[in-house]
C-alpha cells in the first residue's frame, strides 16, 4: 500500500504545485547581463487566473526576447504540463527563431522539473 500511495504522489500534479521547496533561498540579486542577439536569450512565464474561454484556454504563455522585448502570448490552460509548454515553445518561437542558448523562467514546477 505504501508503494501505491508513493507512485500516486509523484504523480499528482496537484502535489507537485502544493508542494514546498527545500532549496535554499537564492543570494544577493544580481543584473543580468544583455544578450548581444536578438532571441538568443528568453524569458517565459504563465499568466494564470483568467476567465475561461469557448476553446477552454485560461491562462496564457508568455514568451520575450531578453534583448528585442518582443513577445510571444499564446494560449493555453493552467493545467498544462512541461511537454504541453515544450511543445508550445516549439511550436511558437523555436520555429521563428531558433533555438535559445538561455531560458529564464519563475520556480514553476512546470518549468524546473525534468523534460
Amino acid at each position: 500500500m505504501d508503494a501505491d500511495i508513493e507512485t500516486y504522489v509523484k504523480s499528482c500534479v496537484q502535489c507537485a504545485r502544493g508542494k514546498s521547496s527545500h532549496l535554499k533561498s537564492g543570494g544577493l540579486l544580481q543584473p543580468l547581463p544583455i544578450p548581444s542577439l536578438p532571441w538568443e536569450e528568453t524569458s517565459i512565464d504563465l499568466i494564470v487566473g483568467l476567465p475561461v474561454k469557448e476553446e477552454g484556454w485560461d491562462a496564457i504563455l508568455t514568451i520575450v526576447c531578453r534583448l528585442t522585448k518582443m513577445a510571444h502570448f499564446i494560449p493555453t490552460t493552467q493545467t498544462a504540463s512541461a511537454e504541453d509548454i515544450a511543445r508550445l515553445i516549439l511550436q511558437e518561437v523555436i520555429r521563428l527563431h531558433g533555438v535559445p542558448r538561455a531560458i529564464l523562467s519563475d520556480r514553476d514546477t512546470r518549468f524546473t522539473g525534468e523534460l
